[in-house]
């Protein structure tokens, strides 16, 4: 079973502010029974999320570790092949959630822009 001892070095390769979004990412997730979830998969919903609310473009697996044990989770080993104990409808959740913020990120563009063009005929 891993612990938050394991080597921290990936995540401590990460800027304070992107090491507080990791966490801030976990916060968004539920704990479920069972480690199930591999956080390998983690580190892309992960990246997802980042693209849409801003963040790293890029999240190792090693970081994704840390920063859930340290956010209260619990893996059933080390490495890119670690299972948590995240519930696997946070990923419908967090896909959800990208796609309002995608859609309302476009929908206030296209406002921008007809404004802009609206302006640019007085």
């Amino acid at each position: 079973m891993a612990n938050q001892n394991q080597s921290t070095t990936d995540f401590d390769n990460y800027s304070i502010k992107e090491q507080q979004l990791l966490l801030d990412f976990c916060k968004e997730l539920t704990t479920a029974k069972t480690k199930k979830v591999a956080t390998y998969s983690l580190k892309h919903w992960a990246e997802h999320y980042f693209e849409v609310f801003g963040g790293p473009s890029y999240v190792s697996t090693g970081a994704m570790n840390i920063a859930l044990l340290k956010s209260g989770f619990e893996l059933d080993s080390e490495g890119i092949y670690a299972q948590a104990n995240v519930a696997p409808k946070c990923e419908k959740i967090l896909k959800q959630k990208c796609q309002k913020a995608d859609f309302i990120a476009q929908a206030k563009e296209q406002i921008e822009q007809g404004l802009a063009e609206e302006y640019g005929r007085l």
